[in-house]
């Protein structure tokens, strides 16, 4: 992972993933890296991406809460009963504060389905934000 400076620029990546105040903008494409961009007000944020493969957007959209939720003890929702958990996390990004940036290794296969996922809490305590504020988006690359 390569981090920013006042000085630098970032190297070229196959895309970005931003975070604003509780949410994701993703702009990916087909690749092996992507910059991971928190331009939060205030909150530090990261990116942990999962690869859904072939499974609609959409299936992955309506599935993903339950999912998350569950933990390790439930089954996974019938919707994702063929995924192939050892290959689930498909990259992450490091943890950044407001205004911070870096690249990260992510592989992403055109056609398949992703969800950028943050699991960092507020400074104040409380749950993740993947929990607390729907801190997900689910994408598909093309």
């Amino acid at each position: 992972m390569t981090e920013s400076d006042d000085e630098g620029e970032l190297p070229e990546t196959d895309g970005t993933i931003t975070a604003v105040d509780y949410d994701f903008e993703v702009d990916v494409q087909a690749g092996d890296s992507f910059t991971f961009r928190n331009d939060s007000s205030n909150q530090f944020h990261h990116a942990v991406v999962f690869n859904f493969g072939s499974i609609d957007p959409a299936t992955v959209e309506e599935n993903l809460p339950a999912f998350l939720e569950g933990g390790e003890e439930q089954p996974p929702p019938p919707a994702f009963e063929d995924l192939d958990f050892e290959k689930l996390e498909s990259g992450h990004a490091g943890v950044f504060g407001p205004g911070g940036a870096g690249t990260a290794i992510g592989t992403f296969q055109s056609g398949n389905t992703y969800a950028a996922i943050c699991f960092i809490q507020d400074r104040t305590g409380g749950p993740p934000h993947a929990f607390a504020y729907d801190m997900y988006e689910v994408f598909q690359v093309d």
